[in-house]
């Protein structure tokens, strides 16, 4: 990007303050000499000793004269001889060669009016502090721009992308020279204040980001390529000073809405501590030309990678709940629901990616779920996908991701290794995990085959660990129906005129006067040492032929229908089914909803008479398992059991009871 260089004013300011009297221009200049000394920790340096002040016999030897001596014919406080020897010296010790943007960078300051050891010391620190090691085109720094400026905003990207307007292109002007050359100086000076006393190397790409996201409106109209180009050269060379503390102020939210640099931030360093992946960023792109280029290529990236050790940290239970000034990430689990269900990190949601490709229908289905529930319950958090870490498997993931990206979602990022990442991280501390369960898990089962073969009995713990998840990874379809209930005003006026019947049976309402001779249908377990809840499960018998839900709700006997999953299992896995609980006055029957719309099969039915127990668990109260049976004598036969997850939990247990009651009124003591 090409722009006129601004050749200054006496004193080092723009047009606008050169009307300033010199004494004034000068106070300026010292407090910006002043800061930038303690900003960048240049002001107790040692003296540079004078004999290691010597000329430039490099390569490019002729340029750097020249460019030396055009700068002091400008300015009256340096000779051409002593800016040779400070850009000798530092070419020197960096083993590099000459840099032409360093003249813009001494354009700005040179009018500090520093001696010659003060202003190498700054030049020093600025070059390797806060400006790339390398800005060559296809550098490191330009590939994580593009990374970033996809998370906040995925459309500009793509046009930029799709008229082959390059990162290099649209971020030399910032990377390379911090502005200087390209803004007027008096923004400069203005913006190079603030960034050093932030301390923050990575406010240079939140920097650049704002400057393009505030010309996105007009860049998105144009379809020329040199025209977006001059878009962006024009608005960079109009940029005003008056500008700079909105800019910067904007700059400093979009860091805070990054992953991840997060860690530069004072606050969030004392509540997280230093995260990893920011670190590695750090080394790859800062620092001195001694230190070389780290191998780290994110070329091929298809969103912002996030370490896998930085999300173990967020989602420990110590900082789970400190991020209150910062985003949290709604975690997006893209892994088969079988391998989800066998562990995952807590907090997480399952969306098969597989679907995607293999049943387009059941995942539209199941994103809209899902979307409508994290708008509901977190509509603020970003998107975090994990896939297995596995390549053939996440080819799967990325299909879903990229599809995100091109429907303009923003704020979408990738774990980086996926599931395989976290599960070697934490072993064998697998209770970090949700719902781990070793004899399924294929991580485990890659590491040590011989745990799948095993024949001993999986204990309760992990049954219910494991039937708790498959709840979870259903949750937002069950969250997606009470959200709705909240978006309609007469669903909603509902609500509120009976808000005492949806409540959910506390212990009190489901004990209440017990059955005679026996314990309480209804109960609300303390622990999740409920085993046969956990082993049992009745076979799922089907009518095949498929019957309208409006013909099979509209009889009179029909008293009342709640929507919901059911869970079923075949013995190692957990899998759901939306399905209707519809009560009559003499029995309980489940339908299951069938693949065409609007049609339900018959799962079960169920005389209220063989209702033995009804049990819900206080870490998920939607669920309601049910035990089906008779009793001979002293003993309970279960014949079956049922689960499901409903949002009216509460309503079908006491419609349950009353039916019952209803039918033998003498049971009640």
């Amino acid at each position: 990007m090409e722009v006129e260089k601004d050749t200054g004013q006496p004193g080092g300011l723009s047009s606008s303050t050169s009307s300033l009297p010199v004494s004034a221009v000068e106070a300026i200049m010292d407090k910006y000499r002043y800061n930038w000394l303690e900003y960048l920790g240049a002001q107790n340096k040692p003296l540079i000793p004078k004999d290691s002040f010597i000329p430039y016999s490099g390569p490019d030897s002729d340029q750097l004269t020249a460019a030396c001596n055009e700068l002091a014919l400008r300015y009256q406080s340096i000779t051409a001889e002593e800016l040779n020897a400070i850009l000798g010296l530092y070419c020197d010790r960096e083993g590099c060669s000459f840099n032409t943007n360093w003249t813009k960078l001494l354009d700005i300051l040179i009018p500090l009016r520093c001696t010659p050891d003060q202003l190498y010391n700054l030049f020093y620190a600025i070059n390797t502090k806060f400006l790339p090691r390398n800005t060559s085109n296809g550098s490191i720094c330009y590939q994580l721009m593009y990374l970033v400026l996809q998370y906040h905003d995925p459309k500009l990207s793509s046009h930029l992308d799709s008229h082959k307007v390059f990162v290099y292109e649209y971020a030399e002007f910032c990377f390379t020279a911090i502005f200087a050359g390209y803004f007027e100086k008096e923004s400069v000076f203005a913006i190079w204040d603030k960034y050093f006393e932030k301390g923050d190397p990575f406010m240079l790409f939140s920097m650049c980001l704002v400057f393009l996201i505030n010309l996105s409106e007009d860049i998105l109209k144009e379809n020329d390529k040199q025209q977006i180009l001059n878009i962006i050269s024009n608005a960079a060379s109009n940029f005003s000073s008056k500008d700079v503390g909105d800019f910067f102020s904007i700059a400093e939210h979009f860091l805070e809405q990054t992953p991840p640099y997060l860690l530069y931030f004072e606050q969030f360093q004392k509540n997280f501590g230093t995260l990893s992946t920011s670190k590695d960023y750090q080394r790859a792109i800062f620092g001195s030309q001694n230190e070389g280029d780290l191998p780290i290529d994110i070329s091929s990236l298809l969103a912002l990678p996030v370490d896998a050790r930085d999300l173990l940290g967020l989602t420990s239970d110590e900082n789970k709940n400190k991020s209150e000034d910062f985003f949290k990430f709604f975690i997006i689990d893209a892994r088969p629901n079988d391998q989800y269900s066998a562990g995952h990190v807590d907090g997480s949601y399952n969306l098969d990616s597989t679907l995607f490709v293999q049943a387009p229908d059941q995942y539209k289905i199941a994103l809209t779920s899902l979307d409508g529930y994290r708008k509901a319950s977190h509509p603020d958090d970003h998107l975090l996908f994990m896939g297995s870490g596995h390549e053939e498997e996440d080819s799967y993931v990325y299909m879903m991701v990229a599809n995100f990206l091109h429907n303009g979602r923003k704020n979408i990022a990738l774990v980086d290794g996926g599931y395989k990442a976290i599960h070697k991280l934490i072993a064998p501390n697998f209770e970090r995990l949700d719902g781990h369960y070793e004899v399924l898990c294929k991580e485990c089962l890659l590491k040590n085959p011989k745990v799948g073969t095993t024949t001993k009995k999986s204990s309760w713990k992990s049954k219910m660990d494991e039937l708790i998840s498959t709840v979870k990874s259903s949750a937002p379809a069950v969250g997606e129906k009470v959200w709705r209930i909240a978006q309609f005003p007469a669903a909603a006026a509902a609500v509120a005129n009976n808000s005492k019947l949806l409540e959910h049976v506390d212990s009190s309402q489901r004990h209440g006067k017990r059955y005679r001779n026996q314990r309480s249908v209804f109960t609300l377990s303390d622990s999740d040492s409920d085993v046969e809840a956990a082993t049992y499960d009745s076979p799922v018998a089907k009518d095949f032929e498929p019957k309208s839900l409006e013909d099979v709700l509209a009889p009179n006997e029909i008293l009342e229908h709640f929507e919901g999953i059911e869970l079923l299992s075949n013995g190692s896995s957990w899998r759901t089914v939306n399905c209707i609980v519809a009560l009559t006055r003499t029995y309980m029957h489940v339908f299951h909803y069938a693949d065409e719309k609007g049609k339900v099969f018959a799962r079960s039915r169920h005389a209220y008479g063989t209702v033995l127990r009804v049990t819900s668990k206080k870490k998920i109260p939607e669920m309601l398992t049910f035990k089906f049976g008779y009793i001979s004598g002293d003993e309970c036969k279960v014949t079956a059991v049922q689960r499901f997850v409903l949002p009216k939990a509460g309503d079908c247990a006491k419609a349950i009871k009353m039916n019952i009651v209803n039918l033998n009124p003498g049971i009640i003591n």
